[in-house]
Formats: C-alpha cells, sequence, structure tokens
C-alpha cells in the first residue's frame, strides 16, 4: 500500500485522543489522492471503524463477561449508518478486505443488528478462517443471541489456534465458552471459567473473572 508511516503514526495519535473528527478530516485528505484500489479500500475501511467508534464514543468495545442478558448501548445512529456505508465501498473495491468485513461486522453487532454482523464475520473467516478476534466476536455474538452450542463451537475454534491468538482473545474465548455451557446446564462451564483466570495476569481482570465464577456458582445451584 502507499500509505506512509506518518499517516498512519498521525491518524493513530488521532484515534486513541478522542479526536474522531480530525481523524476523519485526515482520512478524507487522503481519499482525495490517486491511489491504487487496496490502499483506497483500506481507508474507507479506516474511515468506518472510525466514525463507528465515534458513533459510539468509545476507542475500544471491551469485553463484556457475564451470565446476565447483554445490556442496552446507545450509539449516534447516523454515524453508524455512515460507518457502514463507508465499509460497504470498502468492500465494492475490494471484496476480499478482511479488515472492512470485520470492522462492519463489530458495528453491526453492536447496535443489535446481531445476523448481519454473523454474515460478516463468517465473510471475514472465509478470507482467513484463523482469525481469532472474528472467532471470539462470533463466540460472543452467538452467546448474546442465545445460540450457545455455536457459541462454543467457535469459542473452541479460537482456543485451538494456541499461539496465534492473543492472550486477552483466550481470555475471551474460554469466558464465552463457560457462559456458553452455564446457560446449556453444562458442568463444564467451571473448567472454561477457571482457565480464563488462570492465564489472566492482570490482577483488577483477574478478580473480575473470579467474581463472575462466583456469580455463576451460585446461580447454577440455584436452578
Amino acid at each position: 500500500m502507499s500509505l506512509s508511516k506518518t499517516f498512519v503514526d498521525q491518524l493513530e495519535e488521532l484515534v486513541n485522543s478522542g479526536d474522531y473528527e480530525k481523524a476523519i478530516i485526515l482520512i478524507d485528505s487522503k481519499l482525495n489522492l490517486e491511489l491504487d484500489i487496496e490502499s483506497k479500500s483500506y481507508l474507507w475501511a479506516l474511515k468506518g471503524k472510525t466514525l463507528s467508534m465515534q458513533a459510539y464514543g468509545t476507542k475500544t468495545e471491551g469485553i463484556r463477561i457475564t451470565v446476565d442478558d447483554p445490556p442496552k448501548v446507545s450509539y449516534n445512529y447516523q454515524l453508524i449508518q455512515q460507518a457502514i456505508t463507508c465499509f460497504d465501498k470498502s468492500i465494492d473495491l475490494k471484496p476480499d478486505n478482511m479488515f472492512a468485513y470485520e470492522n462492519k461486522g463489530l458495528s453491526l453487532a453492536r447496535k443489535g443488528d446481531f445476523k448481519d454482523a454473523i454474515k460478516c464475520a463468517i465473510a471475514a473467516l472465509d478470507i482467513n478462517p484463523k482469525n481469532t478476534t472474528v472467532l471470539v466476536n462470533l463466540s460472543k455474538w452467538y452467546k448474546d443471541i442465545s445460540l450457545f452450542n455455536e457459541s462454543i463451537s467457535y469459542a473452541d475454534k479460537a482456543i485451538q489456534c494456541g499461539n496465534m491468538a492473543t492472550k486477552e482473545m483466550l481470555i475471551a474465548a474460554y469466558i464465552n465458552k463457560g457462559i456458553a455451557q452455564f446457560n446449556l446446564g453444562q458442568q463444564d462451564y467451571e473448567k472454561s471459567l477457571e482457565s480464563a483466570i488462570e492465564i489472566t495476569s492482570n490482577p483488577e481482570m483477574k478478580k473480575l473473572n473470579e467474581q463472575i465464577l462466583e456469580d455463576a456458582k451460585r446461580k447454577f445451584i440455584l436452578r
């Protein structure tokens, strides 16, 4: 691609500081140039991701770890629709742009459109079946719509990637699997949640994971 490291660094700095409007202006300045298709597709996807982050007022989605129903999420509808349009433009230019599919799916899931989010994630997996972020996203989204067997299946695929997955992704996979097993009434949920705790190095996260396990144990007994 013809995108310079300086541009990437500037964009990352703006996004990390939450200055999404300036980040979008920077992206648009590049989109007005003569670029190869791959670069232009990537830029449209970057713009979509930045708009999505602005729509939710957050830098990252975060990992929700609870045995309860997913919380309602507030967002700017107009911005999220603009983001989805950008992802579509990216995909039109380069149908194998996994980054666009992955982030379009995330944007759709955040607003509760899990059906189309899952379609995007599966399209991303068609390009790279071992994308652990997408595998974990699928395990989470299937869990959120109470398709627990499917959630377990994708969590297992992420776990099987082993060293290819980051520690954070493995923790999320075990958490998703454990909660899905809990909801299916499978005693093995304890083993999955314990695996997440075992590989968690952050003390605060470890404590939170331990609380999730204890909460699950109490609720499992009361069933």
